[in-house]
């Protein structure tokens, strides 16, 4: 016996009536008709009989319908044990503008068995995937930081009452800018030349994260379209890792590699000290950290 069967049924029974059951089931009442048959004759007893206002439950029936109730309660119970497990797993990472993790996160989903899954993937200043981590917003941070500002986030890590990990895994910096940008025409850009240009940076990035010296005259912009169309348009010029610089040229622009400046650049993440990595989890943060240091 089919659940789907009791489930017709259940909704005979309910209607009070088989036409009125086939219109809500979106079957014909003959076809309806033919399954009731065919239980019942599973059954060895009616399920129903004729009343003065349509269809009711047998004295049988009666009986049949509070375990047909309970087999289909049941049943529906025992699939959202698959439902809360596969939402249990859902991937939910924030990170800072960085490209590479997002393709990451692409590829590792579509390299994985599939599932009924709601993957979410957003992208914030430095200071917001903190706060979207620390607010439920996210369960997973993933930042690329300097890595002498470290203790800077272990003291916000530690107020906020989040678990920060730190990789071993560590990143170049490039200038990012237009094909017509003066810096072009050098083969590395030396950190002093920095201050001659205008700057563009994330509008939620804290002046220690930024690598200039006199961050008065930055501007600031929120998202990658706004960033490159400032660079393409009005001259300015940008860093980017080392591994988006894929992303850069896709976008007609050109990166040239960081000279002179002593610190180097980290992967970290965050989650909140409640909450224990799940599988997918863990999977993709081996992914992604797996790639990097190939790229690297």
């Amino acid at each position: 016996m089919k659940i789907e069967y009791l489930n017709y049924i259940l909704e005979v029974w309910r209607c009070g009536s088989i036409n009125a059951a086939a219109k809500v089931l979106y079957l014909s009442q003959s076809g309806l008709s033919s399954i009731i048959k065919s239980v019942e004759g599973e059954l060895g007893y009616p399920i129903f009989e004729r009343g003065q206002n349509g269809i009711v439950a047998s004295p049988q029936g009666a009986r049949f319908f509070r375990y047909a109730e309970r087999m289909v309660s049941d049943y529906e119970a025992m699939l959202e044990i698959g439902r809360q497990v596969r939402e249990e797993e859902n991937l939910s990472i924030v990170s800072s503008r960085f490209s590479y993790a997002m393709h990451c996160f692409y590829d590792f989903i579509r390299s994985r068995p599939k599932g009924v899954y709601r993957d979410t993937f957003q992208e914030f200043g430095i200071n917001r995937v903190i706060d979207s981590i620390a607010t439920n917003k996210g369960r997973i941070g993933v930042l690329v930081v300097q890595q002498n500002q470290l203790d800077r986030f272990r003291r916000m890590a530690k107020e906020r009452d989040l678990d920060l990990y730190v990789t071993d895994i560590e990143l170049d910096v490039s200038i990012l800018m237009s094909q017509s940008h003066p810096l072009a025409k050098l083969d590395v850009v030396p950190f002093d030349e920095l201050k001659k240009y205008k700057f563009v940076a994330d509008i939620d990035v804290s002046d220690e994260d930024l690598l200039l010296e006199d961050t008065r005259t930055v501007l600031r912009l929120s998202d990658r379209a706004s960033t490159y169309d400032a660079i393409h348009l009005e001259g300015f010029i940008s860093t980017i890792l080392s591994v988006d610089e894929p992303d850069a040229i896709r976008h007609n622009c050109i990166c040239r590699p960081l000279t002179g400046h002593a610190s180097r650049f980290v992967m970290i993440y965050f989650k909140r000290k409640n909450m224990d990595f799940h599988s997918r989890e863990l999977g993709y943060l081996t992914y992604l950290s797996e790639k990097v240091c190939q790229q690297g």
